[in-house]
C-alpha cells in the first residue's frame, strides 16, 4: 500500500465517526418530525372560522393543558392545511378555565406571538377551548 492512501485501520476509524454522525442525525430529525409531525390536512374545516386565520387551540388533559399556535390556510389543491406555529404546555389547576368576562388566558410566549403575527401578517385570530371560541383582536 502506498503512503498516500489510508490504512484498513484508518478507513474503520473513519467508518465507525460517520456512523456515529449518522446516528446523531437521524435523532435529530427524528425530534424535528415529531414536532412538524403536528402537521394535518383536512378535507374541510369543521370550524365556521375564517381562512386563512391564526389560532391558539387548547387541548386539556388530567392536570394540564396543551396550547397549539398554528397557521389554518386552504392548500392550492383544496384541502385545509394546520401548520403548527409553536407548542406550549402548562399544568397546575384552571389553566384552561375561561377567566371572569368570558376571555381565555392565554399563554405567555404563543400568546405574543399571535398578537403579534395578527397585525404582520395581517390575519384574524381566535382562542379555541373546547366550544369556547374567542376572536382576538389585533392590539395596537
Amino acid at each position: 500500500m502506498s503512503a498516500d492512501q489510508p490504512s484498513v485501520e484508518e478507513l474503520q476509524r473513519r467508518l465507525m465517526e460517520k456512523e456515529a454522525e449518522l446516528i446523531e442525525l437521524q435523532t435529530s430529525v427524528q425530534a424535528m418530525e415529531m414536532f412538524h409531525g403536528a402537521h394535518r390536512e383536512l378535507e374541510t374545516d369543521l370550524n365556521p372560522l375564517p381562512i386563512p386565520r391564526l389560532e391558539l387551540r387548547c387541548i386539556p388533559a388530567e392536570d394540564a393543558v396543551e396550547w397549539r399556535y398554528s397557521l389554518v390556510y386552504e392548500h392550492f389543491l383544496g384541502h385545509i392545511e394546520f401548520v403548527p406555529l409553536g407548542i406550549t404546555y402548562q399544568s397546575g389547576a384552571g389553566v384552561a378555565e375561561p377567566l371572569d368576562g368570558g376571555h381565555l388566558e392565554l399563554p405567555m410566549r404563543d400568546g405574543a406571538h399571535i398578537y403579534h403575527d395578527m397585525t404582520e401578517l395581517r390575519l384574524p385570530g381566535f382562542a379555541i377551548c373546547g366550544e369556547m371560541i374567542e376572536q382576538l383582536e389585533p392590539r395596537s
